[in-house]
């Protein structure tokens, strides 16, 4: 809308802009002075045929930009998280802590898919192999995300084990989204990295 807006007020603008014109050179001609009449009358449609090529440029313009772009002026959007397995290790209830260890810290915000707004008070379930390569609650929490939607966890560098790549299960649930269920890969030789959950809303 704002676009059109625009578009209308600059032809009302160059409208106004040349009417004067048009009036003077008919006034000049209903005095018998021919020759100014025809020299305004000439610039007047140069000037015309100039104006009405920059209102086909602007109109192909808008077209052009709402039919490439049919989602312009719509709220911003984030991918969701991709999903990924439960596993077999997953226990609900947790103990609520944010930290399990030292030496890796995973952070980032809790987002709706939607339109990007924070997600406050999601609930995030983490777990994880011990530096032993066991699973045991000592390396399970439950955490909630901040107003912001930010959250931190800090833990051990997860172990790979039986071909497995390093890696933290996380559990997102929060009310009017569906429960996302990914997993977060640590990079060798990273302390940390930022990792956003977004998740899809409910219809």
């Amino acid at each position: 809308m704002t676009a059109i807006r625009t578009f209308y007020d600059f032809i009302n603008y160059h409208h106004r802009r040349f009417s004067p014109i048009v009036l003077f050179a008919y006034r000049r001609d209903t005095g018998n002075n021919d020759c100014l009449a025809l020299s305004i009358n000439r610039r007047y449609s140069i000037n015309m045929r100039y104006n009405y090529l920059i209102f086909a440029t602007l109109a192909a313009t808008l077209l052009l930009a709402v039919f490439a772009h049919p989602d312009a002026g719509r709220a911003e959007t984030c991918k969701s998280t991709a999903p990924d397995a439960l596993g077999p290790m997953y226990k609900p209830d947790a103990q609520v802590r944010s930290n399990v260890g030292t030496g890796y810290v995973l952070s980032g915000m809790v987002k709706s898919s939607r339109d990007c707004a924070p997600v406050k008070g999601a609930k995030l379930e983490f777990w994880l192999a011990g530096p032993d390569k066991e699973y045991d609650d000592k390396h399970r929490a439950t955490m909630f995300s901040e107003a912001s939607g930010a959250y931190r966890f800090e833990s051990n560098f997860p172990p790979g084990y039986f071909g497995r790549p390093p890696h933290i299960h996380v559990r997102v649930s929060a009310v009017g989204f569906g429960t996302l269920v990914t997993q977060h890969y640590p990079k060798s030789g990273t302390t940390g990295a930022i990792f956003d959950l977004v998740l899809i809303p409910e219809q």
